[in-house]
């Protein structure tokens, strides 16, 4: 097993592609194949605490292999540095091919993706900029709206308020409750009951409810299931 990666830059792994995707913008390659080669290759460098690797007669650094296994919940990733890497390796003909072809033409998608790392570094930057903007307005219940409530949102709110537990907000005018309580069914995650406050009317005058099954549920700490609810 290879050390997984997350580069130090700006840059955020969830924008770079599978082994596989680069692979298909290199004919004829074999992606399990060469990838197991590479991690085999790498895992026994690190082992003789060697900082250099040698790949069929190219000398590859261990730090330049770091970036074809970039750590991601979706697995193991290859950053753009890793892709320039692949296709130096590519055209100097080391990987296995299928049939024994020659290298053929890299894809002009993975030629641009080699070189997109200022683009995705600015896409990164705008994405932690709209979550930091979404983190400080969670504070600002005033500036909410009924039409903007989620259960998402709703549960953002309280966590950035005081955090796990049932309690009650006024969010927009309006007020919200929150409660908790244990789930029996393991397939249902979360019920959100639409409940009219007593001060507070729904602009449609309906009480409503919804089974929002696709939304996480909690683990206390006792490891136990917890479906959050919120009346509003």
């Amino acid at each position: 097993m290879t050390e997984t990666h997350t580069p130090s830059t700006a840059l955020d792994p969830a924008d770079f592609l599978s082994f596989t995707a680069i692979c298909k913008g290199l004919p004829h390659v074999k992606p399990r194949v060469n990838k197991d080669w590479i991690q085999n290759e790498y895992f026994n460098a690190i082992t003789a605490e060697s900082e250099t690797v040698d790949l069929a007669g190219n000398p590859v650094t261990c730090a330049e292999l770091t970036e074809l296994f970039c750590n991601t919940d979706r697995g193991e990733v290859v950053s753009p540095a890793g892709a320039r890497l692949l296709i130096r390796l590519y055209k100097a003909n080391v990987f296995e091919l299928n049939g024994k072809r020659l290298p053929g033409e890299v894809s002009s998608e993975l030629v641009c993706y080699s070189e997109s790392e200022a683009t995705l570094r600015e896409k990164s930057l705008q994405r932690q900029a709209e979550r930091l903007a979404y983190n400080d307005r969670l504070t600002c219940l005033a500036t909410f709206n009924e039409g903007e409530f989620t259960y998402r949102l709703l549960d953002d709110i309280f966590w950035a308020d005081q955090g796990k537990g049932k309690g009650s907000l006024v969010i927009g005018g309006v007020l919200v409750q929150m409660r908790i309580s244990a789930i029996v069914d393991a397939g249902i995650k979360l019920i959100v009951d639409g409940v009219s406050a007593p001060s507070w009317t729904r602009r449609d005058a309906r009480k409503r409810g919804r089974n929002v099954s696709q939304a996480p549920a909690n683990t206390s700490a006792s490891g136990g299931r917890e479906a959050l609810g919120f009346d509003f």
